[in-house]
């Protein structure tokens, strides 16, 4: 899964055939759909695991990452051009 977005990464960032398949939209939207599914899960683990597990430490370090990788992006994506602030 991470090979495949490093992938896409690599291929907008060389201006290869991704750059006008992938919308940077969907590519927000799928991050933020991931920070989701994780916090999700990390409500699963915090209510249904036992004192012992790490899950939810888990569940939590994968949100944090996400969140920031997200963040990179759409720092990157406006700065190469490829989105824009909204104009009034």
């Amino acid at each position: 899964m991470m090979g495949l977005f490093i992938g896409l990464l690599m291929g907008l960032l060389m201006g290869g055939p991704f750059r006008s398949e992938v919308p940077m939209k969907l590519v927000v939207l799928l991050m933020l759909t991931a920070i989701v599914v994780s916090l999700g899960s990390g409500l699963f683990f915090l209510t249904r695991d036992d004192r012992g597990s790490t899950r939810l430490l888990t569940a939590l370090k994968v949100r944090v990452l996400l969140s920031i990788v997200l963040v990179a992006l759409l720092v990157l994506f406006y700065f190469l051009g490829w989105i824009q602030p909204p104009t009034a």
